[in-house]
């Protein structure tokens, strides 16, 4: 039941960042003298993003071990 859990906030902190990332990156190409460049919105998706996706398959193929 917990690995379950830690599964379903792990897919919702991926889904809550990649909305986050995509209203950055929206907002960069209507208003660029807002925000940052763009090659540090995609440094924030390697950041946060990839690591979240790599732990959500580990615990993927490690409930499907069990």
């Amino acid at each position: 039941m917990a690995k379950t859990i830690k599964l379903i906030i792990n897919i919702i902190l991926t889904l809550a960042m990649l909305i986050h990332l995509s209203t950055r990156i929206n907002i960069h190409l209507n208003y660029p003298e807002f925000i940052s460049p763009l090659y540090i919105e995609l440094l924030y998706i390697a950041y946060y993003v990839i690591p979240l996706v790599i732990i959500n398959l580990i615990f993927v193929i490690y409930k499907k071990s069990e």
